[in-house]
């Protein structure tokens, strides 16, 4: 019999929008290329390329926001 995790209880949800959560949003959008390199999904040279990409989307995001501070 496998384990499985079970949602039992959420406790403070709110939804997660880019302004207030760009980091969380950042790391679990990394969580995910990862899972899915580990699935074999990606191979080394994909996954490189979308962290790259998603590191780019990052520091032009954070750019943009400086600007328009």
């Amino acid at each position: 019999m496998e384990d499985k995790a079970v949602l039992q209880t959420i406790e403070n949800n709110r939804e997660i929008v880019r302004d207030s959560d760009s980091e969380f949003l950042f790391e679990y959008q990394k969580a995910m290329l990862l899972a899915l390199k580990e699935l074999g999904t990606l191979d080394e040279m994909q996954y490189r390329y979308a962290e790259a990409t998603l590191k780019d989307q990052r520091r032009q995001y954070a750019k943009k926001k400086l600007t328009h501070s």
